[in-house]
């Protein structure tokens, strides 16, 4: 933290600090200086690497001395490269994301050396929802889709008196993908079409993880809503279920908070202290048309993150977007204004969106155009960190890997 300390004073003091509220960034990009870019890396602890994706779908890995080679990794074609992005995660040993046909279904793991491992599906019968490794990488987690009945838009299983709806099976394994063991069966009784589920991370205290059912309906334009939360024990085979598969709930990692963000026939935004359960209602920033989008707890819970737009019902207009952020300890909301992206060619908006927070301080917000690392602390844009991810080729960061991992 010294270091980080350190070289962020002496940046200000080279190219001091522009603060403004309404964010330009072609604009800013295009007037930055260029030098030490290069070497000017958010790092919190010696030999951490961030991973970053560029716009053609080729990893990286970078730190503070050095550039990595590029790990060539084959990835379906997909229309918005920043929305494949969230299909990527990290933890602190390696970067994974789940690899579905028309290639072998499985676990793709690459550490920080660029190494990449594959680990097979374990079962091979069954669709495969997830999977995700253990807060220590020594084993890993699947989620299958094992519903006696399929379910699908042109055979509606409600229409059956034999369907159950959608049932899952959680099991882990080995690096291997072998000593497979059953962790617990999950039956929803949801039989409408199109259920999915998301691995929503691990609990602060490292012995439970989320996954989180919803509908593939968007909250704003095309993101998911957070829906119903199973949090499972795995070492007892226990599971808690929270929240709402309609209205959505977000957990913070210390379990002390929850969120959700919907709206009726009026916009609907609750924080609950799960505790002492008292509710927080912030103020909606543009009135009852704020549509508020993309909650993300930071990693210890400290702080919330949400894009927040300014909705003409009347249109199907977005007039205007802001990036808010709560402290969970005080109540105080912070605000910054963002541009209007372009549209695409449909006519529809290129939404940035929050990927994820690489620390209690900085978060992450990709666009069409590449990430942007957000400062809490001075609530604007980091200036460097634009220069060095919008130089001649724009990238998008997938996480941060702190520790070596040799996979044996």
């Amino acid at each position: 933290m010294k270091k980080l300390s350190k070289l962020i004073l002496i940046i200000f003091s080279l190219i001091g600090f522009s603060s403004f509220i309404r964010f330009d960034s072609t604009e800013r990009i295009r007037n930055m200086p260029r030098t030490l870019a290069e070497k000017i890396q958010l790092l919190d602890d010696d030999g951490a690497s961030l991973v970053l994706m560029r716009l053609d779908g080729t990893i990286f890995f970078y730190n503070m001395v050095y550039g990595l080679d590029p790990v060539e990794v084959q990835i379906p074609y997909k229309p918005s490269i920043p929305h494949l992005a969230k299909e990527f995660l990290t933890d602190s040993h390696f970067l994974f994301f789940l690899q579905k046909s028309p290639l072998p279904e499985g676990l793709m793991l690459i550490n920080l050396e660029g190494d990449q491992h594959f680990i097979s599906s374990p079962l091979a019968n069954y669709t495969l929802q997830t999977g995700f490794p253990s807060p220590l990488g020594d084993r890993f987690y699947w989620v299958y889709d094992v519903s006696p009945v399929p379910i699908s838009l042109s055979d509606p299983c409600d229409e059956k008196s034999d369907c159950t709806g959608y049932v899952y099976e959680v099991l882990s394994s080995d690096l291997s993908g072998g000593d497979i063991q059953s962790i617990i069966r999950i039956e929803t009784g949801v039989k409408n079409y199109g259920l999915q589920l998301i691995f929503d991370g691990w609990n602060l205290q490292k012995n439970a993880f989320r996954i989180n059912a919803s509908f593939s309906l968007p909250s704003a334009l095309y993101l998911p809503e957070h829906g119903l939360t199973y949090e499972i024990y795995p070492l007892s085979g226990e599971m808690v279920t929270k929240g709402s598969l309609f209205q959505g709930l977000l957990l913070s990692p210390d379990g002390k908070w929850s969120a959700n963000a919907y709206w009726e026939n009026r916009s609907i935004f609750e924080i609950q202290e799960r505790i002492k359960n008292e509710f927080r209602n912030p103020e909606l920033i543009f009135g009852e048309g704020t549509l508020v989008d993309q909650l993300h707890f930071s990693p210890s819970g400290s702080s919330l993150a949400w894009i927040a737009l300014n909705w003409d019902s009347s249109q199907y207009l977005i007039e205007e977007i802001a990036l808010q952020v709560m402290d969970m300890n005080c109540g105080d909301v912070r605000s910054l204004l963002l541009s209007l992206p372009e549209t695409d060619q449909f006519g529809i908006f290129n939404l940035p969106y929050i990927m994820k927070w690489i620390n209690e301080k900085y978060l992450v917000v990709n666009t069409e155009n590449g990430s942007h690392i957000f400062n809490l602390q001075t609530m604007n844009w980091d200036t460097r960190w634009d220069t060095v991810l919008h130089g001649e080729d724009d990238y998008l960061i997938l996480g941060i890997l702190a520790e070596p991992f040799k996979f044996s």
